[in-house]
């Protein structure tokens, strides 16, 4: 399993649009944890997320 810095931040001025804009500008994952998130889907993205980060290292 690989280990990955983790940095939390928490924002009520903006929005997620703008945490979301930084990460893209920034070249960063952004995983977000609001009402609608499930641990299953949490779980799911973060698979995601580490098998697209593997590949993109790749390339």
């Amino acid at each position: 399993m690989m280990a990955a810095d983790r940095t939390t931040a928490t924002s009520s001025a903006g929005g997620t649009e703008v945490l979301h804009d930084f990460a893209e500008i920034a070249r960063t994952e952004l995983l977000v944890i609001d009402k609608t998130t499930t641990l299953r889907d949490f779980t799911r993205e973060v698979r995601w997320n580490q098998a697209y980060y593997r590949l993109a290292r790749g390339l």
